[in-house]
């Protein structure tokens, strides 16, 4: 793990400097400073999951908080763009607050099984109404939610978000349930669709 900033001098002219970002090593000589940068870039490790409910939980509580005792419908729209491949991979702006009109990148699944995709939606349905999941690498995330609501839309504007034909959304339909029972054992609840995004967006039956 990088420090900071760090800087080591290995000789009276010649320092090496760290910090989150870069290496670079400085040459002090004759008055002049060289500088010789070497970038680098820190992967994440591969065997984490960063599942992040910071800005959904408020929103979510207060919506099936003052609808207690309703029939309600929920729906977790678009899909995540790291279920799709992709020749560059998007990146969300860091401010949450912030429009992006790029996130339905992707047509193709990595997990063309759907299995990947149904194990998304079941673990978030699970978060409000299971108190929690397994991830994918068997490590336990705990919400204390248990939240119930009548009906899930499986996805928005599906002719439009990842450009869906009929058939993709009709296999997705079905990982998606499928997720969802395996991950919460609730068999009760029903499920709708298509939220479609109208005449803006062509739809071929």
């Amino acid at each position: 793990m990088f420090t900071q900033h760090l800087r080591l001098r290995f000789h009276e002219d010649v320092f090496l400097c760290i910090n989150y970002y870069s290496i670079f090593i400085l040459v002090v000589g004759y008055g002049t400073v060289k500088r010789l940068l070497i970038q680098i870039e820190c992967n994440p490790p591969q065997n984490n999951t960063y599942y992040n409910f910071t800005y959904l939980d408020p929103m979510l509580e207060d919506f099936l908080d003052a609808t207690d005792g309703h029939s309600r419908i929920i729906n977790f729209c678009t899909q995540p763009n790291w279920l799709f491949k992709q020749a560059t991979p998007h990146i969300y702006p860091d401010n949450a607050t912030y429009t992006d009109w790029g996130y339905p990148a992707g047509t193709e699944l990595v997990d063309d099984t759907m299995q990947a995709l149904g194990d998304y939606y079941g673990r978030l349905v699970a978060w409000y109404t299971k108190g929690g999941f397994i991830d994918e690498y068997g490590r336990k995330h705990t919400s204390g939610y248990e939240y119930k609501w009548d009906y899930t839309e499986i996805f928005n504007e599906v002719e439009s978000e990842h450009r869906m034909s009929i058939e993709f959304y009709t296999r997705a339909y079905d990982a998606v349930v499928q997720g969802i029972r395996r991950h919460t054992n609730n068999y009760d609840m029903k499920y709708v669709g298509m939220a479609l995004g109208g005449w803006f967006f062509s739809f071929n039956f």
